[in-house]
């Protein structure tokens, strides 16, 4: 098992320490076969993008240092769909 960094997703210490708080967040250690399967799923959907039609959005958080935008338009630029498009939001994590 892998412990994950914890508060190297946001500077901001109030988001910090409101998820170490929050009892719904997870706070254990991650198998290390999870982040061999979650690579695998990302390395999937790369080479199946193509065969997709459906409608697609794609958020990105444009603060975000360590996935780049060029990966979400490589995306759909795959993509075969006739609606899809590429969100930059201001923000690193999506809040919904």
């Amino acid at each position: 098992c892998l412990a994950p960094i914890r508060g190297i997703g946001t500077k901001n210490k109030t988001v910090s320490d409101d998820l170490q708080n929050d009892p719904y967040y997870y706070k254990g250690e991650v198998p290390a076969n999870t982040y061999k399967l979650l690579l695998n799923a990302l390395n999937d959907c790369s080479k199946t993008f193509p065969n997709y039609s459906a409608n697609v959005l794609i958020i990105q958080g444009g603060l975000d240092k360590v996935v780049s935008p060029d990966g979400a338009f490589e995306l759909l630029d795959k993509c075969q769909s006739k609606d899809k498009k590429v969100e930059i939001n201001a923000y690193s994590a999506l809040l919904l």
